[in-house]
Formats: structure tokens, sequence, C-alpha cells
């Protein structure tokens, strides 16, 4: 049993809550919750939302000292991600997925982004830590996330897997943001914020690093596509005048990704090297759906 010694110590220097949304994470929890254990500066709470799962996830969970499991049973991330962000009990709430690998200085470097009392909410950027060519994929990621979104928002977006809110953000626009399966929430949530706060309310630092699982690309060109879609259509949602020049950027992504994700196959992550085999190809399917 892996302990977390020193989470909900008289030593912390940090209110910040770490809000974890979960549906069958068995497979990737420990990692995510090993890391944030690890970390510099330690997290006032770490809250893991049980979204139904019926694998192992909330087990292993629990298996850490300090790690707070909420039970939603509503299905969907942004029910899950409500009910997180709803009890966290800090002065900012972080939040994560459970494929999460977030770096020592993650908490350390939030903090320091949000000493600027004009920050409301930061995202940052991390390397596909299951994927090939780390460097290359995660500059094409940041070309396309972070500044052609900046272009067509006229602010940053954030991302689910590496972001940090203050709450007093959160409770201001809780109820105005959109219940919908069908949009990306975390461009939904960037665009309250801009709309409450200001442009400059939501900022992007490079140096808060969250690496995260290729998986989300690793999926079929069809379900890739649903997903993809849900970009412009948040976009309309809110109005940007710009949204139109996200179709030919979904149209280049499919290309990349499609191809990208075959290539993936061959690629051998715990020996961090292309095994061009049959039996690699095999060992390294495809999934079958969008992770939450």
């Amino acid at each position: 049993m892996v302990l977390y010694k020193e989470l909900m110590s008289e030593q912390k220097t940090s209110k910040i809550s770490v809000v974890i949304p979960c549906y069958n994470e068995q497979c990737n929890i420990a990692r995510c919750l090993d890391a944030l254990k690890s970390q510099s500066v330690q997290p006032f709470e770490v809250i893991i939302v049980d979204n139904n799962c019926i694998d192992k996830t909330v087990k292993i969970a629990l298996s850490y000292q300090g790690v707070r499991v909420l039970k939603e049973v509503t299905q969907g991330l942004v029910t899950a991600r409500n009910t997180g962000l709803n009890a966290a009990k800090g002065e900012i709430i972080a939040r994560i997925d459970a494929d999460t690998i977030p770096a020592e200085d993650w908490i350390a470097k939030i903090t320091e982004t949000m000493s600027d009392d004009r920050v409301q909410a930061v995202t940052g950027t991390g390397y596909f830590y299951d994927a090939p060519c780390k460097r290359l994929v995660k500059t094409t990621r940041n070309i396309f996330a972070v500044w052609l979104n900046k272009l067509v928002l006229g602010h940053h977006m954030l991302w689910g897997s590496n972001m940090a809110i203050r709450t007093t953000a959160w409770q201001a626009i809780k109820d105005e943001c959109c219940i919908m399966a069908d949009i990306m929430e975390d461009l939904d949530i960037a665009a309250h914020i801009n709309k409450r706060f200001g442009k400059k309310a939501v900022t992007y630092r490079a140096k808060i690093r969250a690496d995260i699982s290729a998986r989300r690309a690793m999926v079929t060109l069809k379900n890739n596509w649903l997903y993809l879609k849900m970009w412009p259509r948040t976009m309309a949602l809110h109005n940007y005048q710009r949204r139109v020049l996200i179709w030919p950027a979904i149209g280049v992504l499919l290309a990349l990704v499609g191809a990208g994700s075959k290539i993936a196959r061959f690629y051998n992550a715990e020996q961090d090297r292309m095994i061009f085999s049959l039996k690699q190809w095999r060992d390294n399917p495809l999934y079958d759906r969008l992770n939450p």
C-alpha cells in the first residue's frame, strides 16, 4: 500500500485542491497519484470523482491516505467535473485527468502563476508519454491546441488534463457553464471566464508541465472526428466569429492523427522505442472508445 504520508500534514504550503474525474481508470490512477505524491509543493487535497467505475479505480485511490473519493452517478465528464469542483475546499482548484502525470514542480508553478491576481485560470502543456517523437508531437499539439485557439478565440483555451482555476472564479461561472455532452467542456469554461473576467484572465504557461497519454488520439478515425467536431460547435455556442478557421485545421489534424496513430502502434512505451513487428502492432491496438 502506498501512503500519502505528507498530503494532509500541517506543513501544507498550498491551498490547491486537485480534482480528478474517473471512469474505469485502474490502469492509470496509481501513476497519477504517485506523481502528485512526489510534488515539491503538496496539494491541499486530492479529490477523485468516481463516475460509476466498475473496475478497481476506487480501491486503488482509497489506498492513498488523504485522497477523498466522491461518487457521481450521473454519467458524463461535465457532471463528474462539477461534483469535484463544487466539493473542493482549496483557494485554487487544479484539474487533471487520471492518465495525467504532472511534473514535480507542477503545483509550485501553478502557485507561482496564480500569485498574479489578474489570472483567474491557467493551463499548461506536456508531452505524450506513450507516443514516439515526443518533442515533435508536443510542438505540433501546441501549434493547434495553444496558438491556433488563441488566434481564433482571442484568449487562451484551457485543457482539462492540465489546468487550474480560482475557486472564486468557478463559483462565479459555475451556473453559467453549459451542461452538454457534445462540447469541449474545458473550452466552455475558458469562454465563460473570458466573458466574466476579460481576456487576460485565462493564461497559458509552458512551464506548467503535465504529461498525458496519447490514447485520445489512438482511436478510430470516426471517433477522432466525433471529438474534433465538438471544437467548432463549442465556439459556435459562444459566437466566436473566427471559428471558420478551425475546419481546415480539423482536416489537417485528422490526416496527421490518422497516419500518426498507425505509426504509433509500433511504439513500445515501456522500452521507449519503435518495434516494427506484427506482434507489437497487435499488442498496441486502437482504443474502441473515447476516454473521459
